[in-house]
């Protein structure tokens, strides 16, 4: 008994010290000037083991400008690579623009049944207003009509042109 006990705790240890630590993201509500989080995306591309997250920041109370954060972080076994997070600042007709996006995105198709394409990208969209909304979508360029995605992809599409200056 003694023995199996030692074998499952030095298993436990090894397996503790194997797993990777997730980096700390920054948010909205940790910038210079705090501010509330208008809609998170998290795309996944799962053969490379990549992940972008993006953040809207509205507008700060003492009138500073609309944030977007962009972190993209690669697993690589044991760890997660992050690279430093990227700040960009916006102006009123893109900040605009991305939040009128984010309600076209939020009209998807809840009755579309395809089965998911489990080695491709995976499309996460958080959003918080006088409700709170996480969903998940499995390759949102596939069949993007049918599924009623079309908002979604130009979202997506916008933040990663943005993400990218």
């Amino acid at each position: 008994m003694r023995k199996a006990i030692s074998a499952l705790c030095l298993y436990l240890l090894a397996a503790v010290t194997c797993m990777a630590k997730e980096p700390h993201r920054i948010s909205c509500g940790e910038l210079a000037r705090p501010s509330q989080s208008v809609l998170k995306l998290t795309h996944s591309i799962s053969l490379v083991y990549v992940t972008t997250y993006y953040e809207l920041c509205a507008p700060d109370r003492f009138g500073g400008s609309a944030q977007l954060l962009v972190l993209r972080e690669k697993w690589t076994g044991k760890k997660v690579v992050a690279e430093p997070s990227n700040v960009v600042a916006l102006d009123n007709a893109n900040y605009e623009q991305l939040v009128s996006l984010l309600n076209r995105a939020l009209k998807f198709n809840t009755e579309a049944n395809f089965p998911p394409v489990v080695d491709g990208t995976s499309t996460c969209l958080e959003t918080q207003r006088s409700y709170y909304l996480k969903v998940c979508f499995w390759d949102i360029e596939y069949q993007t009509e049918a599924k009623g995605l079309s908002g979604m992809v130009a979202l997506s599409s916008r933040l990663v042109a943005l993400g990218s200056k």
